[in-house]
């Protein structure tokens, strides 16, 4: 997970960046697109690769994966929200 707070050279606003898969790759990973900006970032480090924001760093926000059990184990008041997968899936 990513934050653009606390950096340098990113405006100062609370508008929030909307990522989305850009569907291209850069040293093997996956590549992100800032909806509104159309700035690309690496997946893999948080560093803006083109558009407004080419050569500023994303903050890295620490996270967990863990499997489901233990979340609901962790979390019993959790609840899970199931739909239908889209084509293809």
């Amino acid at each position: 997970m990513y934050s653009r707070q606390s950096f340098d050279g990113f405006p100062s606003s609370d508008e929030p960046l909307h990522f989305k898969v850009s569907g291209r790759l850069w040293a093997g990973a996956m590549v992100m697109e800032d909806a509104s900006s159309g700035s690309l970032f690496a997946l893999r480090d948080g560093r803006g690769l083109r558009g407004p924001y080419e050569g500023l760093q994303l903050l890295h926000v620490a996270s967990t994966v863990k499997p489901f059990g233990e979340w609901c184990s962790d979390h019993p008041s959790s609840e899970v929200l199931v739909g239908e997968s889209p084509p293809g899936l």
